[in-house]
């Protein structure tokens, strides 16, 4: 299992738990704000497996890299013609 230390509190405190940093990685809602479409977007890229993501409780967390990797689903849209 992999260490890993927080900044100035290195000393003082570790994650053991096989997290990393938080500042690596974004919430749900921080990727969708990041790449301007809606936390369902997200939610459903992540359990399609186009977006990788790592589970902490209920949350998932997307790390920084591949948040700005990822190419969100453009909607098709019909042509409306009158």
């Amino acid at each position: 299992m992999e260490t890993y230390t927080l900044g100035a509190a290195a000393s003082r405190s570790t994650l053991t738990d096989g997290v990393p940093p938080a500042a690596q990685y974004l919430s749900g809602p921080e990727t969708a704000g990041l790449k301007g479409v809606t936390r369902q977007a997200v939610s459903m890229a992540v359990q399609a497996g186009r977006l990788p993501a790592v589970r902490q409780g209920r949350c998932y967390r997307i790390k920084k890299s591949d948040a700005l990797a990822w190419q969100p689903r453009q909607r098709k849209r019909g042509t409306d013609e009158r």
